[in-house]
Parts: C-alpha cells; structure tokens; sequence
C-alpha cells in the first residue's frame, strides 16, 4: 500500500497522515465477532472481507489521482513509476507480479487487496483470467521479499526485452520462465525494506541487526509493548535453564565422541563409564542436570538405551537430547520454536513457516547490501491495533534503519560527495521532468503535439490556469489544478462565459488533474 502512494506522487509525511488511522478498524470489518469466523472460512477462505479497506484507498486514490480504480499502466503514463505488487495465483500454485508491463489494465488498489490476503485472516480474491476465475492470496505465501522484481528482463520496460522477443522458442517455455532465466541478472540499483520483529525467524535477520545504528529504541511504555515484555522476561529465564542444558549436552557428546574407542558410533557401558570418569570435561554438574541427582552409571545407560539390547546408537543419543527440550535440526537451521495454542497461532506460524522456506529461494545473502533491516522488536505483523506510541516507535526504527544503511553504503561504495551546485541542479531536473509528465498527460488526452500549436494566438490563446484550493476530504492536504492549454477555437467561449475555462480535464479519467502536498 506505501509503495502504491509513494508511485502516485505522495510524499513520506503525507503517507503518515494517512496510515495513521485506525487500521484495526479498516482491517477487520468481518461482521457477528467471532460467530463469523467459522462460516466465512468455509465460505470465503478467510475472516474478514477486506472490503472496507478496499473503499478506503480507493477514496485516497481518487483524491489524490481522479480515479478510485487507476490501473499500473495510468501510474506508468502519468507519474512514470514502474509499480510492482505481488500476489499468490492458488489455482496455478504460481507467484504473481502485477505490473505495468504484466497487467497493465489491472487497477492498483485490487491488486494491494490480493497482497493483503494472509490466508485465514482475510479473504482470498477472485480473478478473471481469460475464461477463468482464479483465487488469489497474499504474495508472502511463497514469496514474502520480492527483492528480485527489478533483476533481469522480467520487468524490464526495454524495447528488447519484450515478451515478444524474450518468449521464443515457444517450445523451450519452462526453462525461459525460471526464475533464474528472467531474473537472473542481479540489479545493485534495488532497495528493499525488510521488517522483523523480535521473534520472527528471518534469513538474513542476523547480518541485518549487525549493521551500525539500526538497533532500536527503548520501547514505550503501552499497552502492547508491556504485554509482550512480560512475555520476553519468562521466556529469558527458560532460556537461562535451557542454555545451561545445552551446554551440558555439548559436553556430554563430546566427551561421549571421544570415549568411543572402537569408532564406530555405538556407545557401550564401558564407553559410557570411560565419558562419565572425565571430570574435567563432563562435570557432576552436568551430569545432575541431565540424569537427575540421584543418577548412577546404570540408570543413566538405561535412560539412554530406549531400546534395551545394551548399546546406545546415535539416533538414541537424539531423541534423548530432544527430550531434553533441545533440537537439533532447530539449532542447525538457526530457528526458534514457537508456541501452538489456538488458531490464530496455527495460521500465523503456516504463514510465517512457509516464508522463512520460500525465501530461501528467492533472497541470497548478498542482498544484504540492497536490504534495509527494520527490527520492529515488540511489533509483530498481526499487530493491527496499535497507539500512537507504537506508530511512533515503527518510524524512529525506520529512520534509524535506513540511516544506518546509507552510513554502511557510504562504507562500502565510497561514492564521490555531492556539492550544493549538484544538489540545486537536481531539484532543477526533478521540476522539469514533472513539468514534462503534465504536458505529455494533457497532450494524450487532448491528442495535442507540441509540433502542432499555433504560433499566433489570441490574447487568451497558450495560457494556462492554475488554481489553488482546500480538498474538502481531507483538510490538511491542498490541490492544485492544472487546466489545460486555451487554444483560438476556445478564446471566444471562454470570454463568453467571463474569462472562466470550463475544460478542467485530468488526462488520466477526465476529471480535474490534482497533485498534493503538505500544507
């Protein structure tokens, strides 16, 4: 949703005024409480229709464009923004991008819809494909971090990078839709936003957290934040008992490891008394700690031998250490257990289990120098209700991610500083380019050329109207409407009607072209 009002001309304080709403309210509009959870599941594949979040940015979208249902190749055309959203295609098992040059007709705000569906949670949205209705969901489901939209021909708006030219031969069709194949050539100009909070499992979440300056603040005191530290305390005792077990493991295989004379990974009694007589290595200590204090060698080679025919294989050896609350393949795979307890917890930790998966396949570990790692500590994705506190806190972590990435880029890149001079000379091109964008959406419309005005007008002809007002929906925000060009066959109407031009024509739906701003 940020990047669909970024594309469309709103600036970072803008966005803020609007994601400052009560999203708890927009989110979930499922009716009956929790009596509807159960029908609409069934029924929708999910709780809550999104519906009232669809009618809301579409309103923003009209207000801020002309158009509720503005469509990827309109913000192409008018604000020269390549727009990206990606969403899952159940019915084709495949990952969707919805782009300009993919889906040019399709309108940004359903696509936001679709990448909003987290399954469960909100309901899947149905699709026309050709003679078909497909089921859509959110993209996260197999790709969660699309880092590799703008990599490769795939999105590219190049000439030759067509279909046409790229999706030949027909017959060698699955090798040229690899993932390898169209987005194969790495794009180092790609910045990407990764959020993650305290308990999330993500990729590249340690390189991330490592960098500078990104840590983030003291938490405030709400409501949320102090239920979920409560939480973070009894966890850090259970991790002070169990870090002590694992420890104590480490030793024991180890010493167990080293015990074995004849190498050839089966542990027997005269081993297992060799691995408990190394006091230095395996104290009582820990041997109290994982057989009790009232152990002796022989109910510990019991507890260890499950199977009773007086060995002890390595697979024994296992289940004794998961039984112990350590897991092995956890360890191995850098991840955390998570607590199942209803069903809510089912369908987050799918979500999530599915993510941390799939990314595997999608982001490698040199993007971390295209990633800004947002640590959102207490904050976790579901949080829907929060308080202005928390929306604070988010966008300090935000400043100081992307502050710390800039300062790490600087780093590694070293590139030459610009002057004053530069900076005004840009500001400079930023205004021409807008200026160009106004005069191509008003050409479009208007099937007008810049070959084919008259160089003697009127006293009226080539002026241009421009005026200001409040937009009465949102009082912060101002408009500014840019009439079109008044041409000769116009001068006499418009002194008819007082000198007022009654063509105020937006390029995009033929409703008048607004653009915002802070006040």
């Amino acid at each position: 949703m940020s990047a669909c009002l970024i594309a469309v001309g709103l600036k970072p304080s803008q966005i803020e005024e609007f994601l400052n709403q009560d999203t708890r309210k927009l989110l979930m509009d499922h009716s009956c409480g929790y009596l509807s959870l159960l029908p609409n599941i069934l029924q929708k594949y999910g709780w809550n229709p999104g519906k009232r979040l669809l009618h809301w940015f579409g309103e923003t979208l009209e207000n801020v464009t002309g158009n509720a249902d503005i469509t990827f190749w309109e913000v192409y055309e008018g604000f020269g923004i390549e727009l990206c959203i990606v969403a899952t295609n159940l019915n084709l098992m495949s990952v969707e991008y919805f782009h300009p040059k993919t889906s040019p007709n399709m309108p940004i705000r359903k696509a936001v819809r679709m990448s909003m569906s987290i399954p469960g949670i909100f309901q899947s949205v149905l699709h026309k494909n050709h003679e078909h209705f497909d089921v859509y969901v959110d993209g996260g489901l197999l790709c969660n971090y699309p880092i590799h939209a703008f990599d490769g021909w795939w999105l590219s708006m190049k000439p030759e990078d067509s279909f046409l030219r790229k999706l030949q031969p027909l017959n060698d069709l699955p090798r040229l839709f690899d993932k390898s194949e169209r987005f194969g050539v790495w794009n180092d100009k790609t910045i990407g936003l990764m959020l993650y909070s305290r308990t999330e499992n993500e990729f590249l979440k340690t390189y991330l957290s490592a960098r500078d300056g990104c840590q983030p603040p003291l938490p405030p005191r709400t409501k949320l934040s102090i239920a979920r530290e409560k939480i973070r305390q009894k966890q850090q005792i259970m991790m002070r008992d169990h870090s002590k077990v694992v420890k104590a493991i480490e030793r024991f295989l180890k010493v167990l490891a080293e015990s074995n004379i004849d190498e050839d990974a089966i542990i027997d009694k005269t081993e297992l008394k060799l691995a408990f007589s190394d006091k230095e290595k395996f104290s009582d200590d820990d041997a109290y700690l994982l057989f009790g204090k009232d152990y002796t060698l022989a109910s510990a080679f019991e507890t260890l031998d499950t199977d009773g025919d007086g060995s002890i294989t390595f697979q024994e050896l296992v289940n004794f250490v998961e039984k112990r609350g350590v897991s092995l393949q956890a360890r191995f795979e850098g991840l955390n257990r998570k607590e199942i307890n209803g069903l809510g917890d089912f369908m987050v930790n799918l979500q999530e289990a599915l993510s941390i998966n799939v990314k595997k396949v999608y982001v490698e570990k040199r993007d971390v120098e295209r990633t800004i790692g947002i640590d959102t500590d207490y904050i976790e994705t579901t949080d829907f209700e929060l308080l202005k506190e928390d929306r604070e806190f988010l966008l300090e972590v935000g400043r100081r991610s992307a502050r710390a990435f800039l300062y790490d880029f600087l780093k590694r890149k070293n590139p030459p500083r610009k002057t004053a001079a530069d900076y005004k000379r840009s500001r400079r091109m930023e205004a021409l380019r807008h200026q160009q964008l106004l005069r191509r959406r008003s050409e479009q419309i208007l099937g007008l050329s810049s070959g084919s005005q008259s160089k003697n007008k009127k006293s009226l002809s080539g002026r241009k109207k421009v005026s200001i007002k409040k937009n009465a929906k949102n009082p912060m925000m101002r408009q500014i409407t840019e009439e079109t060009e008044i041409t000769d066959s116009d001068a006499s109407d418009i002194s008819s009607t007082g000198g007022k031009d009654t063509r105020r024509l937006n390029p995009i739906n033929n409703r008048p072209r607004t653009r915002t701003w802070d006040n």
